[in-house]
């Protein structure tokens, strides 16, 4: 059996380790379909002006925005358990 290869990438609100909450959790598994995860969540803190700009994700409300248009977002509870099961 070949080796499974899956790629994973995080979008936060910063880069403290000790603060920084999960905006995005995104994962692509390298087999013939080409599967892939995204789930993003709504911070309980601010996003930090650097993050906003490689990432592209700012507030507008309650609600998660990139360009323009409203990202469709779960609460962190989601994100927290998702964490979880990846530590």
């Amino acid at each position: 059996m070949d080796a499974l290869v899956v790629v994973f990438d995080l979008e936060t609100t910063g880069l403290n380790v000790d603060e920084a909450e999960i905006l995005q959790l995104a994962a692509i598994a390298a087999t013939e379909e080409q599967e892939i995860f995204s789930v993003f969540t709504k911070p309980n803190i601010p996003i930090e002006a650097g993050a906003s700009n490689v990432n592209g994700i700012t507030m507008a409300g309650d609600q998660l925005v990139r360009e323009g248009q409203v990202i469709p977002s779960t609460g962190l509870g989601i994100g927290i358990q998702v964490k979880r099961l990846i530590l």
